[in-house]
């Protein structure tokens, strides 16, 4: 316990959480879905941002590179339940242009943390360079 205390005083650890099952509570669907914005619209990001944060299904939001603005991934409880949050909500928000979905149909690997094997071979990686 004063091991992980001391890990959360440095902020290694950021929280706790639990991880609950997607199946048994009734989302069958998953979804990667890239969203396009007008840039002419003023705030256009700021907007979107505040939007997203306050939609349920979205369970992650990134800015990223490419062709698109945003890569959102979605939970819903079936095909019905995406569909009205895509036509109710996401083609509806201020400035959205285009979207992509992408329906999860397996996955193959899933971690939202941060490998502790990944984590002593950077700290190893920064040694070594550090010696030079």
């Amino acid at each position: 316990m004063r091991r992980l205390r001391l890990l959360e005083e440095q902020g290694v650890i950021e929280h706790y959480r639990a991880c609950l099952n997607r199946e048994v509570l009734g989302f069958e669907l998953e979804a990667f879905v890239q969203v396009s914005m007008r840039n002419d619209q003023e705030n256009w990001h700021e907007r979107f941002a505040e939007a997203v944060r306050d939609w349920p299904e979205v369970v992650g939001a990134f800015v990223v590179t490419g062709e698109t603005h945003y890569l959102l991934r979605v939970l819903a409880h079936n095909l019905k339940h995406y569909s009205d949050f895509v036509l109710q909500r996401l083609y509806k928000a201020p400035g959205v242009m285009d979207i992509r979905s992408n329906i999860v149909l397996q996955t193959l690997k899933e971690d939202s943390g941060v490998p502790v094997s990944l984590v002593t071979r950077s700290q190893s990686h920064s040694t070594t360079h550090n010696d030079r």
